[in-house]
């Protein structure tokens, strides 16, 4: 069971998960959990904890009613690799996932890619001779990843392909597919333009 104390002067948010410390502070003032509608929770490294506290904001904003939506800045890479591959979510955001090794790499095709851009927000989608000229683009990039490379090699050239078109796509992507009337928790916050994204959004970050 866990509480959120917010020190907006110094943009961060502490879970706080001792019961009895959430007992005499939940009703004082500096207890606002709802004021902030998009919450970051930032970290460098894989395995600090963030979504530990992530799953403990979460938590304890449900218990208060409150509805919260968890989303991720590589969800929509993810998904991009999932309508390629076929490969799930589930499976891209694990460690164990990432270390998969991929026998052969497929090619994209023309109804594969209208959705990849979809994600992607590209306003350029639906210029036939530019989708065409996108699709040669990426299947040309994919043809240079060497079989039997992990899932984690094609991740990471799939982004970059898409971050060298566009260095913001998939913040873009992500802050797209929230729904404004909810919280957002985005729980993968590791640069400083994703944290902007959140600030500018009138949202906050915690550090892990």
């Amino acid at each position: 069971f866990c509480c959120l104390k917010v020190d907006a002067e110094n943009d961060k948010v502490f879970p706080i998960i001792d019961e009895p410390v959430v007992k005499s502070i939940i009703d004082e003032p500096v207890v606002k959990p709802i004021k902030y509608r998009m919450i970051g929770v930032r970290g460098t490294s894989p395995g600090c904890g963030k979504d530990t506290v992530v799953d403990m904001i979460k938590k304890h904003l449900s218990l208060k009613g409150v509805e919260v939506n968890v989303s991720k800045f590589a969800t929509p890479l993810r998904k991009v690799v999932e309508i390629i591959t076929g490969i799930p979510v589930s499976i891209t955001e694990t460690i164990e996932g990432k270390n998969i090794t991929i026998s052969s790499v497929p090619s994209l095709t023309m109804e594969k890619l209208q959705q990849v851009l979809k994600i992607t927000q590209d306003v350029m989608r639906n210029d036939i001779k530019y989708a065409e000229d996108v699709l040669i683009e990426i299947n040309g990039m994919l043809s240079t990843i060497l079989e039997n490379s992990t899932l984690g090699v094609y991740l990471q050239r799939l982004g970059g392909f898409f971050r060298n078109r566009n260095l913001y796509v998939w913040i873009e992507a992500t802050m797209h597919s929230l729904d404004e009337s909810v919280i957002n928790l985005i729980g993968d916050v590791r640069f400083p333009k994703e944290q902007q994204a959140i600030k500018v959004r009138h949202g906050i970050t915690s550090l892990v």
